[in-house]
Parts: C-alpha cells; sequence; structure tokens
C-alpha cells in the first residue's frame, strides 16, 4: 500500500491518494469568514463520502461535474447548519465532487472543514 499526498496551496488543502483505489482532499478547520472549496476526481472510483462540518452556522454546496469545468449544484443548505453529512447513495455519479462553504463567523475564531473520499 502507498500513500502519496500534495499540498494545494491555492486551495490550502491537502489531497491524498491511498494506492490506486483510495482518494480524498480535506481542508481542516480553515478560516470560515471567507468561501472556501474542495475538488476531488474520483475517476473510475463510484463510492463518495462527503463530510462538511463548521463552527458558526453557514451554507454549504455540493456541486459535481464531468470535465472539471461546467459545474451542476445537486445540493445547497436550505438555511445556515453546522454540519453537512449526506446519504452516499444521493451523491450523483460524476467524476468531479466540488464541496464548498458560504463565508460566515468571524476570521481567526471560526473554522470550517470539509471533506471528500472516494473508493472502488
Amino acid at each position: 500500500m502507498s500513500l502519496s499526498f500534495r499540498f494545494n496551496s491555492s486551495k490550502r488543502a491537502f489531497e491524498y491518494t491511498l494506492s490506486d483505489s483510495y482518494k480524498y482532499v480535506q481542508l481542516i478547520d480553515a478560516d470560515e469568514s471567507v468561501a472556501q472549496e474542495v475538488v476531488l476526481d474520483t475517476e473510475d472510483l463510484s463510492h463518495i463520502s462527503v463530510v462538511a462540518k463548521a463552527t458558526t452556522a453557514t451554507i454549504f454546496h455540493l456541486f459535481v461535474s464531468n470535465n472539471n469545468t461546467n459545474w451542476i449544484e445537486v445540493y445547497t443548505s436550505a438555511s445556515a447548519e453546522t454540519s453537512y453529512i449526506p446519504n452516499p447513495d444521493s451523491i450523483p455519479k460524476f467524476r468531479y465532487i466540488k464541496l464548498s462553504s458560504d463565508p460566515a463567523g468571524t476570521s481567526g475564531t471560526d473554522t470550517v472543514t470539509l471533506s471528500i473520499c472516494a473508493k472502488p
């Protein structure tokens, strides 16, 4: 089993690949006062897990795309919430998944964590 990761400085997130069959991207305790997002290429992977948590209620969004350019929004919070963990079966099967949060809270105090995982 091999683990590789890289830090995506533009997104301030770690992107991991565990072997060739498991991928995930996480943004942990990022500044919630600005919009945040993570994107994962789920090519050839079918089981998707998404987790979003925030210290202050915010609006979360989930998007899907086949080309990483044209996005379809499949979820947006009906009202501000502190967590979003969808049933994996409710996530449409597309190559790219993007999870984002709207700005909320106070800089330096409030944080958001966004995570997308994929496996065969």
